[in-house]
């Protein structure tokens, strides 16, 4: 079941990636949103209605509220797609891991979901963050803007859950060929977000190259929209997160 449902987000996402590259008057509208401004999900994408949007934070207050999780995993649909991965189902489910990523998510929109998700009822012990790429293919923020966002939503997590460690993750690479302009840009974020790995309490962690091919292409059976996770590209991710909670062990 999980390995079906895989694939329907696969191809989900392809579609979703064609999109994108379809409709640029869509990913347009979000232009004038700030990347530290917390902002609901305000436009319609042919992949997701407001409604589903608003349908999909209300399922995770639900989680919050409950107060159980101890492993929270926030982000867009690159962690989305942990839910339907083998992986997940092996080695987080039983940690009592929380999954609040919601595909099309910007560092605005996460901001948001924070200030308006009952979350102070949760008391995690981690959190695995990555946020960013949509402020490059949805809001077309540039790259101060894109650090800006991410820095706050890292700020905020702080804040809102004062005893947990937070891993952050550099923003994974995105299309096929090196040259690609958002690839110089995702470099540029990346760069700029190292420093908050020397806050108390968090660590900051770029496994980008691990996706990439010899000659810094993306590789296809990793990212096969060169966007989102395969099976083996979350295997990839997992590693490096299960490494990193191993580092908290007595």
């Amino acid at each position: 079941m999980i390995v079906k449902n895989l694939i329907k987000f696969t191809k989900l996402l392809v579609i979703t990636s064609m999109l994108f590259l379809a409709v640029p008057e869509v990913a347009k509208a979000n232009d004038a949103e700030s990347a530290i401004a917390p902002v609901p999900r305000t436009r319609a994408y042919p992949w997701m209605s407001i409604s589903k949007w608003f349908e999909l934070h209300s399922e995770d207050v639900a989680i919050a509220e409950a107060g159980e999780a101890k492993l929270l995993f926030w982000g867009n649909s690159i962690t989305q797609g942990w839910s339907w991965t083998q992986v997940w189902a092996e080695q987080f489910a039983p940690l009592g891991a929380a999954n609040f990523g919601i595909g099309g998510d910007t560092t605005q929109n996460l901001l948001w979901r924070l200030d308006n998700g009952s979350v102070s009822a949760l008391n995690p012990e981690k959190i695995v963050l990555l946020i960013g790429t949509n402020n490059f293919g949805l809001s077309h923020h540039d790259p101060q803007e894109v650090s800006d966002g991410v820095t706050a939503v890292v700020d905020k997590l702080l804040t809102v859950y004062p005893e947990a460690d937070i891993l952050l993750m550099a923003i994974f690479p995105r299309d096929e060929n090196a040259e690609h302009p958002t690839r110089a840009k995702i470099r540029t974020v990346n760069q700029s977000l190292q420093p908050l790995g020397d806050l108390e309490r968090v660590t900051y962690l770029d496994i980008g190259e691990q996706f990439l091919l010899p000659d810094g292409t993306l590789s296809q059976e990793l990212m096969p929209d060169f966007l989102h996770l395969s099976e083996a590209g979350y295997e990839i991710w997992a590693g490096a997160v299960l490494q990193w909670l191993d580092s908290f062990a007595d």
